[in-house]
């Protein structure tokens, strides 16, 4: 399977989106309760994709996904 133009968000605009929809759907105090528990953790993001993952490609996770919204 080929996957044409694949655009990728960049992550600043993600984060934008994900803090308006919390703040829409939890309100402003539960949207800083969770950033301030949650979000300014360190993590090593590379070890959780690898523990997630492992070795699969973009493409292997595409279908497992489609696969699953498909059932």
């Amino acid at each position: 399977m080929v996957i044409k133009n694949l655009e990728v968000p960049k992550g600043e605009e993600i984060r934008i989106e994900v803090v308006q929809v919390l703040i829409e759907q939890l309100g402003i105090v539960k949207s800083a309760y969770f950033f301030r528990e949650f979000m300014y953790q360190k993590l090593d993001y590379l070890e959780i994709k690898e523990k997630i993952f492992g070795e699969k490609t973009a493409e292997e996770i595409y279908d497992e996904v489609k696969k699953k919204k498909e059932k």
